[in-house]
């Protein structure tokens, strides 16, 4: 067997020749050199990978990789490109060359592997220029930002022109946990602060539009907001977050479609970490909600149809993803009431509203029907308050529309718009357990985040506002420990 796949950059414009052979398992007794400096903090770094990689470089990461990987980020940055285009750059690099800018191949050479029309050899053993050339293949070959929403092994392959994209695709998790780790090295994301551990104070946490991931706070009885801080995570696509006690529990979808979660526990002041969800699907969108200690988690797979898992923290492990059922579904959302019902909430491609129950108490499912009446829209959010589920969804014309169900007495009070913003995108809410508000943040045309808040005691609305200062958005979710 080959010690890797051979290729080349070649895209419109970029005259680079390509030629395959057959990567290794496994890349632990191979050598490796270094992009530039290595510090101590890079094996500190790489010491911190080995148990989480699962491909190529399972247990074979080292500090000179982790160099070359910050290379490629440093790369794609001072291009103004997002953390998106530096997960696809570093998956080539594992596919190609396990991440050595010294391989040489009969003519091919570097990070990529490019061949000899593509510079000379000393070029192309450059890292920084074999990536630039490299994101300039990219961009040629997927304009107008096309590679910002596809599969990440997608893009490495159809640059590469790799016949298929399974190589890329077994590299591209790894080189998602490798981009997050390099961010979460940086030192930019301040711990969780215990001063915001309580049912007045809400966690927000904001998705930017080149994918990035910001957290802030809102103390409700301050009437004030912490600034954005960064979450080291680049290329997200999607967001939801429950929390077990005083632990908020954030998962995303990242941009090879793999669902990450970092967890941060506002007692002790810590972050877990990006981790990937061992043995979790590809997902195209993602619901959390808790009840106690326990987190149900509710996704759509590539398939459209709709799986659960839960599990009990800490130390409990998911239990698998399990098949719940419905076609062709696009959006998820879910709230758990206080009879220990998960109520799931599940908008289809044609904008149909549906729902489905998951009674842990009976240890029953009922049935995918028609929510709240039926509802036509493009974007679903779910927060309860007791036996009572706050129903927000946006219709296909960017109005807001709301709806309580009381499932005590097994009534929906009817769909009412919220006026004031049209041309919504995205919505998500999150009611305190002690002070039946319901905050709901949407994004509005301009993408723009935006905030109104339902107080069911005085049974009043506010005015939209922006919260935090205002945020550039894509996708948001909220909600409150204690």
């Amino acid at each position: 067997m080959s010690r890797q796949l051979r290729c080349a950059v070649s895209a419109l414009a970029l005259a680079v020749a390509l030629a395959v052979t057959t990567a290794p398992a496994q890349a632990a007794g191979y050598p490796d050199a270094p992009c530039g400096t290595v510090t101590a903090a890079d094996s500190t770094l790489a010491a911190q990978l080995n148990p989480t990689l699962t491909g190529t470089l399972a247990a074979a990461m080292t500090a000179n990789r982790v160099s070359c990987a910050q290379t490629i980020l440093s790369t794609v940055r001072a291009r103004g490109l997002s953390d998106q285009a530096a997960v696809i750059a570093v998956d080539t690099a594992i596919t190609a060359s396990e991440l050595d800018p010294a391989l040489l191949n009969g003519t091919s050479a570097g990070l990529y592997q490019q061949a000899d029309t593509a510079g000379t050899q000393t070029q192309r053993l450059d890292p920084a220029w074999s990536t630039g050339t490299f994101l300039d293949a990219m961009l040629a070959t997927y304009p107008n930002s096309m590679w910002q929403t596809m599969a990440v092994g997608d893009v490495c392959s159809g640059v590469q022109h790799y016949p298929f994209p399974g190589p890329c695709n077994a590299q591209a998790a790894d080189a998602q946990l490798i981009i997050n780790a390099l961010n979460g090295q940086a030192g930019t994301t301040p711990p969780p602060s215990p001063a915001a551990n309580n049912a007045n104070t809400v966690h927000l946490v904001n998705i930017t539009p080149d994918g990035g991931l910001h957290f802030t706070e809102g103390d409700y009885a301050a009437g004030s907001w912490a600034g954005w801080n960064d979450l080291g995570v680049g290329g997200v696509k999607a967001v939801t977050s429950a929390a077990t006690g005083s632990v908020n529990r954030i998962f995303i979808i990242g941009g090879d479609n793999n669902i990450y979660e970092n967890d941060g526990d506002y007692a002790a002041g810590t972050w877990s970490g990006w981790q990937r969800l061992a043995g979790a699907p590809q997902v195209t969108s993602i619901a959390a909600s808790s009840f106690g200690s326990r987190v149900h988690l509710d996704v759509v797979e590539t398939d459209g149809r709709l799986y659960n898992s839960d599990k009990d923290f800490p130390g409990g492990q998911w239990n698998g993803f399990s098949l719940v059922g419905g076609s062709n579904l696009v959006k998820v959302a879910s709230a758990s009431t206080a009879n220990n019902v998960n109520h799931i909430f599940a908008l289809d491609a044609g904008n149909r509203l549906w729902e489905v129950d998951a009674n842990y108490a009976a240890g029953t499912w009922g049935n995918l029907a028609d929510a709240a009446g039926g509802f036509q829209g493009i974007d679903v959010t779910a927060a309860a308050y007791g036996d009572t589920v706050h129903l927000d969804a946006i219709d296909t014309n960017g109005t807001l529309f709301n709806t309580e169900g009381d499932y005590d007495k097994g009534t929906w009070n009817g769909w009412s718009a919220v006026n004031g913003a049209t041309g919504l995108k995205h919505v998500t809410s999150a009611t305190s357990s002690v002070t039946d508000v319901n905050h709901i943040f949407a994004v509005s045309s301009s993408n723009s985040l935006i905030e109104i808040d339902a107080d069911y005691n005085a049974r009043s609305w506010n005015s939209w506002a922006q919260p935090a200062g205002g945020a550039n958005s894509i996708g948001a979710t909220a909600s409150f420990t204690h």
